[in-house]
């Protein structure tokens, strides 16, 4: 593979255009679009600047596309393939923080639920002696078994997306990953 079509394949990955390409290297637009269309060829500096970018070492940066072929059929992975890995990945780690919040929000929704439940239990047993007192009529006492409903579903909610990030992962980690 040429080296243009490496830093631009390089590039597109990591969802950089042109211009921010260029900002991040200290060079003109046009200078990148020469680099990945074969018209010229990055200087010794700007390969030490692309390989500090893309995390990548200039043995693979120069490989020409013998070598990656070979490379590739004995690593049996391709861009594809780890594309695809990391798309998963995100869709776990989206619905894996989806049900601990959820399951944060079920906890605290109990320990306030409960918090304001023994308030009003202090606050019902003034008024109970209140009413004992002077014979008063027409209290009414809050009930709190519906507000315990929200939590509980977000209890439960959590709790299915917990397996469903579980089979998840168990479905990903038995196929096979050729290496």
């Amino acid at each position: 593979m040429q080296i243009g079509k490496k830093i631009s394949q390089l590039r597109k990955m990591s969802g950089l255009s042109q211009e921010q390409f260029a900002e991040k290297m200290d060079v003109s637009r046009q200078t990148i679009s020469k680099w990945e269309n074969g018209v010229s060829v990055p200087d010794w500096e700007s390969m030490i600047k692309i390989r500090c970018i893309f995390s990548i070492t200039l043995d693979e940066l120069a490989e020409n596309e013998d070598d990656a072929k070979s490379e590739k059929q004995s690593m049996g992975l391709t861009l594809q393939d780890l594309i695809k890995i990391n798309v998963s990945n995100r869709r776990k780690t989206i619905l894996l923080m989806a049900a601990i919040e959820l399951m944060v929000i079920s906890i605290l929704s109990v320990i306030v639920i409960a918090i304001i439940n023994d308030a009003t239990l202090s606050i019902q047993y003034m008024l109970y002696r209140y009413i004992v007192v002077t014979d008063y009529n027409n209290v009414l006492f809050a009930d709190y078994h519906t507000a315990y409903l929200f939590a509980g579903t977000a209890g439960i909610l959590s709790v299915i997306l917990f397996c469903i990030y579980h089979i998840r992962g168990r479905v990903k980690t038995t196929e096979k990953i050729p290496f």
